[in-house]
């Protein structure tokens, strides 16, 4: 019976991590930051540009040296990516919480 219990309550429990915004939030880490800088090269890089070079889309904001509209706190970074912003910023709803996290705090650091 407790062998079915825990079969049943596994996926629940990943779920519930994986939806846990706050716990995301206390362990971006090292990984996180890899991780985030793989999600912004492939997804976020050709309309945003790096610190070196302007993305493709003139009016999105080079992170190096705009301000944020949103903000710049990892909660309110989730919401601009996840739902978008303006006519400019698509939403994403193909990232995972995870990669929305690991994009925002790569942003946030580097």
């Amino acid at each position: 019976m407790r062998q079915a219990l825990a079969v049943l309550l596994l996926p629940l429990i990943g779920f519930a991590a994986e939806h846990n915004h706050a716990f995301i939030i206390q362990n971006l880490n090292a990984p996180a930051l890899t991780r985030g800088q793989a999600v912004y090269e492939r997804d976020c890089q050709i309309c945003h540009g790096t610190k070196d070079r302007a993305g493709a889309l003139p009016m999105a904001m080079r992170f190096a040296e705009g301000q944020f509209k949103n903000g710049n706190q990892p909660h309110a970074m989730y919401q601009t990516i996840k739902n978008g912003f303006g006519l400019f910023m698509p939403p994403n709803p193909n990232l995972s919480h995870q990669q929305i996290y690991d994009v925002a705090h790569y942003i946030r650091e580097t």
